[in-house]
């Protein structure tokens, strides 16, 4: 079982428990290559809302200087 994924540092615990899955023979190679390829699908996820946050940020920043000035 994978723990929940909320943040990047969560799919380090989660990559972990797909190498021990198959290093105890729980799943095949191919089967953890597969499930790790939906975790890097979601690491880009996470970034790509990652970064729109912080561009928001940026924005709402750049928006306060621009009415201050």
């Amino acid at each position: 079982n994978l723990p929940p994924i909320g943040s990047r540092s969560d799919l380090t615990a989660a990559y972990a428990a797909i190498v021990q899955a198959v290093g105890v023979g729980e799943i095949t190679p191919s089967e953890g290559n597969a499930v790790a390829g939906l975790l890097a699908s979601i690491a880009k996820f996470i970034d790509d809302i990652e970064i729109d946050a912080r561009l928001r940020k940026m924005e709402e920043q750049l928006k306060y200087l621009q009415a201050k000035s």
